[in-house]
């Protein structure tokens, strides 16, 4: 007898504390529903290194064609997906995180597109190559210190993304080689193409023309580079040569 009346308790016991947290939901729901948005947040990753997205642009993409569309609003009636999709309609978004608080604090999270360099198209439209390959244009409010490249046939590397050729591809691995690599990111001002999608590297403190050839045994080459700059130039002079050519395999030509 005395079990069954301790069981009761128990059971007791737990329903009050699931009845408890049942209310705490429906309050905190009528609250969210009462509780208008107060002010709006806006956080930009990489903003003391790029400067292509301004909190007032994030702002506007919110309200859309209304000045002031999002304080005021109840916090239910705001639809977090369709916002992060306006922020995201900006060339230079990649990603953005929208969340509310109780507060009624709406908060953005927003993380940069990163370019890693520029392209120069001769009689075409210029644009930046990001990390992970997307062209996009370029910005009229900043300019990023990227690598340069100038190209006679902007055709060979698509439109939007550097996926959409087989030649685009493989130059965006050398790309990615320059990028992570100290010496080269470095040592590399620019980079020339021309209409034959023949590459030749511009150095930033010698003078040397180096010759790469096509974007096609990429590490052999940069190999065959890395002699030259830390074998020959050391020993023979720094600006002795004036073209340099590693696009032969197991060959370095000086001259």
């Amino acid at each position: 007898m005395n079990l069954f009346k301790i069981d009761i308790k128990k059971y007791l016991q737990i329903g009050a504390i699931l009845l408890a947290f049942v209310m705490s939901i429906a309050f905190s729901h009528e609250r969210q529903h009462i509780l208008k948005t107060k002010s709006v947040e806006v956080l930009i990753d990489n903003n003391y290194t790029n400067y292509f997205v301004e909190q007032s642009e994030v702002t506007e993409l919110i309200n859309g064609s209304e000045k002031d569309y999002i304080t005021g609003t109840p916090l239910t009636d705001i639809e977090l997906r369709r916002l992060e999709k306006n922020v995201e309609k900006h060339p230079y978004v990649q990603k953005a995180d929208i969340y509310r608080d109780l507060q009624g604090v709406l908060s953005v999270e927003v993380k940069q597109k990163k370019p890693f360099a520029r392209l120069f198209k001769r009689n075409g439209t210029d644009f930046y190559i990001t990390e992970t390959g997307e062209l996009i244009p370029e910005s009229d409010k900043y300019t990023a210190r990227v690598l340069i490249l100038e190209m006679e046939n902007g055709g060979m590397i698509g439109n939007k993304n550097m996926d959409e050729t087989e030649y685009g591809i493989r130059l965006f691995d050398l790309l990615k080689k320059i990028s992570t690599d100290e010496l080269w990111k470095s040592q590399i001002a620019g980079i020339f193409i021309d209409r034959d999608g023949e590459i030749v590297i511009q150095p930033q403190i010698t003078k040397q023309r180096i010759e790469f050839g096509q974007p096609d045994n990429i590490n052999a080459k940069f190999n065959k580079l890395r002699i030259f700059y830390q074998q020959i130039l050391p020993a023979r002079g720094w600006n002795i040569y004036a073209r340099v050519n590693v696009k032969y395999e197991k060959q370095i030509i000086c001259e």
